[in-house]
Protein backbone atom coordinates (compact mmCIF):
# COMPACT_ATOMS: atom_id res chain seq x y z
CA UNK A 1 0.00 0.00 0.00
CA UNK A 2 1.07 3.28 -0.93
CA UNK A 3 1.41 6.34 1.22
CA UNK A 4 -0.85 8.10 -0.75
CA UNK A 5 -3.62 5.14 -0.74
CA UNK A 6 -3.30 4.70 3.05
CA UNK A 7 -3.30 8.78 3.23
CA UNK A 8 -6.85 7.94 1.45
CA UNK A 9 -7.89 4.94 3.50
CA UNK A 10 -7.93 6.83 6.49
CA UNK A 11 -9.43 10.09 5.44
CA UNK A 12 -12.42 7.83 3.99
CA UNK A 13 -12.15 6.35 7.51
CA UNK A 14 -12.24 9.74 9.51
CA UNK A 15 -16.02 10.65 7.38
CA UNK A 16 -17.49 8.26 9.30
CA UNK A 17 -15.55 8.16 12.53
CA UNK A 18 -18.44 10.00 15.33
CA UNK A 19 -15.31 11.50 17.45
CA UNK A 20 -11.77 11.49 18.48
CA UNK A 21 -12.46 9.07 21.68
CA UNK A 22 -13.93 6.67 19.60
CA UNK A 23 -11.24 6.39 16.92
CA UNK A 24 -8.97 5.65 19.94
CA UNK A 25 -11.00 2.90 21.51
CA UNK A 26 -11.25 0.92 18.27
CA UNK A 27 -7.63 1.45 17.25
CA UNK A 28 -6.74 0.51 21.15
CA UNK A 29 -9.10 -2.44 20.81
CA UNK A 30 -7.94 -3.71 17.42
CA UNK A 31 -4.58 -3.30 17.78
CA UNK A 32 -4.59 -4.47 21.46
CA UNK A 33 -2.66 -0.87 22.34
CA UNK A 34 -3.59 1.33 25.53
CA UNK A 35 -2.60 5.02 24.68
CA UNK A 36 -2.99 5.78 28.93
CA UNK A 37 -1.44 2.50 30.28
CA UNK A 38 1.33 4.20 31.49
CA UNK A 39 -1.66 6.27 33.57
CA UNK A 40 -3.25 3.39 35.50
CA UNK A 41 -4.51 5.03 38.98
CA UNK A 42 -6.33 3.38 41.52
CA UNK A 43 -9.61 5.77 41.22
CA UNK A 44 -10.03 5.39 45.56
CA UNK A 45 -6.85 6.89 45.73
CA UNK A 46 -7.35 9.86 43.43
CA UNK A 47 -10.47 10.80 45.15
CA UNK A 48 -8.96 10.34 48.38
CA UNK A 49 -5.97 13.10 47.04
CA UNK A 50 -9.16 15.00 45.77
CA UNK A 51 -10.81 15.44 48.93
CA UNK A 52 -7.60 15.85 50.83
CA UNK A 53 -6.91 18.89 48.37
CA UNK A 54 -10.43 20.40 49.24
CA UNK A 55 -10.50 20.02 52.94
CA UNK A 56 -6.44 22.13 52.99
CA UNK A 57 -7.67 25.01 50.32
CA UNK A 58 -11.33 25.19 52.53
CA UNK A 59 -9.16 25.51 56.11
CA UNK A 60 -6.74 28.12 54.14
CA UNK A 61 -10.12 29.89 53.71
CA UNK A 62 -11.67 29.08 57.20
CA UNK A 63 -14.58 27.24 54.83
CA UNK A 64 -15.35 30.95 53.72
CA UNK A 65 -16.06 29.70 49.86
CA UNK A 66 -17.21 33.73 49.02
CA UNK A 67 -15.58 35.20 45.63
CA UNK A 68 -12.74 37.65 47.15
CA UNK A 69 -11.81 34.93 49.68
CA UNK A 70 -11.44 32.24 47.07
CA UNK A 71 -9.84 34.85 44.04
CA UNK A 72 -7.20 35.21 46.18
CA UNK A 73 -6.49 32.16 47.43
CA UNK A 74 -6.38 31.22 43.98
CA UNK A 75 -4.04 33.94 43.05
CA UNK A 76 -1.78 32.74 45.54
CA UNK A 77 -1.49 29.38 43.48
CA UNK A 78 -1.05 31.23 40.06
CA UNK A 79 2.44 32.91 40.81
CA UNK A 80 2.10 34.36 36.85
CA UNK A 81 -0.83 36.02 37.43
CA UNK A 82 -2.03 34.04 33.64
CA UNK A 83 -5.63 33.87 35.76
CA UNK A 84 -5.42 29.88 35.15
CA UNK A 85 -3.63 26.70 37.15
CA UNK A 86 -1.48 24.64 34.70
CA UNK A 87 -0.09 21.04 35.82
CA UNK A 88 2.76 22.63 37.07
CA UNK A 89 1.23 24.58 39.45
CA UNK A 90 -1.04 22.37 40.84
CA UNK A 91 2.06 19.87 41.67
CA UNK A 92 3.38 23.43 43.83
CA UNK A 93 -0.32 23.55 45.68
CA UNK A 94 0.41 19.83 46.85
CA UNK A 95 4.09 20.14 47.67
CA UNK A 96 2.74 23.33 49.45
CA UNK A 97 0.25 21.49 50.90
CA UNK A 98 3.03 18.89 51.87
CA UNK A 99 0.87 16.49 50.20
CA UNK A 100 3.34 13.39 47.94
CA UNK A 101 1.69 12.07 44.58
CA UNK A 102 3.08 10.66 41.57
CA UNK A 103 2.85 11.92 38.46
CA UNK A 104 -0.18 9.91 36.94
CA UNK A 105 -2.06 10.80 39.96
CA UNK A 106 -1.36 14.59 39.18
CA UNK A 107 -2.09 13.97 35.93
CA UNK A 108 -5.33 12.47 36.93
CA UNK A 109 -6.32 15.17 39.55
CA UNK A 110 -5.61 17.76 36.56
CA UNK A 111 -8.02 15.65 34.58
CA UNK A 112 -10.64 15.84 37.38
CA UNK A 113 -10.07 19.69 37.74
CA UNK A 114 -10.01 20.66 34.46
CA UNK A 115 -13.86 20.33 33.66
CA UNK A 116 -13.67 22.01 30.06
CA UNK A 117 -10.37 20.35 29.40
CA UNK A 118 -8.68 23.70 27.92
CA UNK A 119 -5.37 22.33 29.52
CA UNK A 120 -5.57 24.72 32.48
CA UNK A 121 -7.68 25.17 35.78
CA UNK A 122 -9.55 28.51 35.52
CA UNK A 123 -10.79 30.14 38.71
CA UNK A 124 -14.16 29.31 37.74
CA UNK A 125 -13.30 25.54 38.02
CA UNK A 126 -11.24 26.22 41.35
CA UNK A 127 -14.88 27.52 42.57
CA UNK A 128 -16.77 24.86 41.36
CA UNK A 129 -14.59 22.21 43.04
CA UNK A 130 -13.98 23.75 46.25
CA UNK A 131 -17.94 24.02 46.73
CA UNK A 132 -19.43 21.41 44.98
CA UNK A 133 -20.43 18.02 46.44
CA UNK A 134 -17.42 15.88 46.01
CA UNK A 135 -19.10 12.85 45.61
CA UNK A 136 -21.07 13.52 42.24
CA UNK A 137 -18.12 12.99 40.24
CA UNK A 138 -16.45 10.04 38.97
Amino acid sequence: MSYTEFEDFYKAVAMIIPNDDYFVAKVEEQWGLNEDAHLKVNKDTVMRIINLLRQRIRCLSNNNRDDFTLKNIFRNFDPNDTGAIGLLELHAIFAKFDVSINQAELEAIFKFLDINENGVISFDEFSKFLNDDPYTKF
